[in-house]
């Protein structure tokens, strides 16, 4: 239990761009946080307690969410992968969440989004292409809802084709991780 609180109390802070505030220190057990730390040892810039890593320079849809300004929309917490960096809690559903609340409708998640004034949103999962018709529209009505925000979409590559990011690129996503 102390471990599921940890990564609901990470995923919170992330989502909610809570970056100034520390983290409690990790249970052990934790999976990742060796390889985090592994990773920062290596060179790689970031916030091992957030499992928040670049290499060279910040990506552009990351400095909105440090300024608090960005926001994470889970498309669906469904996913084909088990990978030890995920924050993501257990059990997984096919339901949409922004800033961890959950999300009925499209409309409702860019209305909840512009409530916040955000200028940036990472689209992510689980993973998000298990639901590439969601993905599509979400970004379509986003970039409608949100007049000059960035679109980031969070995947782990293994459904991305030619075809979808020809199709990504056409509703709009920014950027992918």
């Amino acid at each position: 239990m102390a471990c599921e609180k940890f990564l609901s109390e990470a995923f919170e802070r992330y989502a909610l761009g809570l970056a100034r505030r520390p983290l409690a220190s990790a249970p052990a057990g934790v999976r990742g946080l060796a390889l985090a730390a592994r990773a920062v040892k290596a060179g790689a810039k970031g916030w091992k307690e957030r499992m928040t890593f670049y290499t060279r320079s910040l990506p552009a849809g990351c400095r909105p969410c440090l300024e608090g300004r960005g926001s994470n929309l889970a498309v669906t917490l469904e996913c084909n992968r088990a990978c030890s960096f995920c924050f993501n809690p257990r059990a997984r559903g096919s339901y949409m969440s922004v800033h961890g609340r959950e999300v009925g409708s499209i409309k409702e998640a860019v209305a909840l989004l512009r409530s916040f004034g955000v200028r940036s949103v990472g689209l992510s999962g689980g993973e998000p292409l298990l639901e590439p018709a969601r993905v599509l529209a979400l970004a379509r009505a986003i970039k409608r809802g949100l007049r000059g925000a960035r679109v980031e979409l969070y995947t782990n590559g293994s459904l991305f084709t030619r075809a979808i990011l020809k199709r990504l690129r056409a509703a709009g996503v920014d950027g992918l991780r």
